[in-house]
Order: structure tokens, then C-alpha cells, then sequence
């Protein structure tokens, strides 16, 4: 299942549009993604910068839970961040949530998909603050692929 994802693999540049203030600010990026493991898996290296400066550097791997015919992602990044998403399979395409606690009382639900573009794809957040019965975009990540260097 997670060669369905196979589309993300190779050498890209990314830009972030449409931030909200809860999701901070990101600006452009370099990605790396391969696969691994035999192809039982997927690893993105990621690195995000915006006027020059760092933003943060991250890897992310997708790895296929047979058991529960379900996508794990999984974010670490060198700001202090690690997240868990679980991907369902909706819509023709893989879509990744994972929950977020607000303020002490609330939850946020955040859901991640990316989709494929003639020319890249393209890596959509949208964030809930009522468990689903409406979704705002938080982000949206356009990847182009990185022009061959080879001659």
C-alpha cells in the first residue's frame, strides 16, 4: 500500500502558502524522499527555509501497518517537534489525521493529503476545532521536482 505513495519519490523544491497563525510560518524548502526498506517504506528529508534563515530541518517516514490496513506517518524535526498521523484510504487517495490538544479542554484534529499534480503534487493541511464538522486550511505545500543536474 505504501507504493501507492510512490509518486512522492525523488528530489523536489517545496514552497508553503495560506498559514494560519496556529500553524507558524514556513517558507521554501529542498526534499529529498527514497524509498527504504525493501520498498516497505518511505523517507522524506526535509529541510525549510524562509528569507535565507533556517525554519527547520526533518524527516519523515511512511511505513505500512499490514494488521491494520492502515499508513503511518511519522514527522521529527530538529525544532523539538515529533508527530504521529494515521492514514485512512478516502476519496482515491491516502489522507493522514492525527489529534492535537488546543487549550486543556479541546482537541484539534488535523488531516494531511497529498496529491498529485501534472507537474509535482501538492501537501494540504486543513485543521478542525469540532471533531470533523468543519475543516479550515491551515497550509498548502506545492513540490515541484528539482531540475536534473546531470549532463
Amino acid at each position: 500500500e505504501v507504493h501507492k505513495l510512490d509518486f512522492l519519490l525523488g528530489d523536489w523544491v517545496s514552497a508553503t502558502a495560506d498559514l494560519t497563525p496556529e500553524t507558524g510560518s514556513h517558507g521554501s524548502g529542498t526534499n529529498h524522499f527514497e524509498a527504504a526498506l525493501g520498498g516497505c517504506a518511505i523517507v522524506q528529508r526535509r529541510f525549510e527555509e524562509k528569507d535565507g534563515k533556517k525554519l527547520f530541518d526533518s524527516m519523515v517516514i511512511w511505513a505500512y501497518d499490514a494488521a491494520l490496513n492502515r499508513l503511518r506517518e511519522f514527522v521529527i524535526s530538529d525544532d523539538l517537534s515529533a508527530q504521529v498521523y494515521e492514514g485512512i484510504w478516502e476519496n482515491d487517495s491516502w489522507t493522514f489525521y492525527r489529534d492535537r490538544i488546543g487549550t486543556a479542554d479541546q482537541m484539534w484534529l488535523l488531516r494531511v493529503r497529498y496529491v498529485q499534480r501534472p507537474n509535482g503534487f501538492t501537501q494540504t493541511a486543513e485543521l478542525t476545532k469540532d471533531r470533523g464538522k468543519t475543516w479550515v486550511k491551515a497550509s498548502s505545500t506545492d513540490y515541484v521536482r528539482k531540475p536534473s543536474t546531470s549532463r
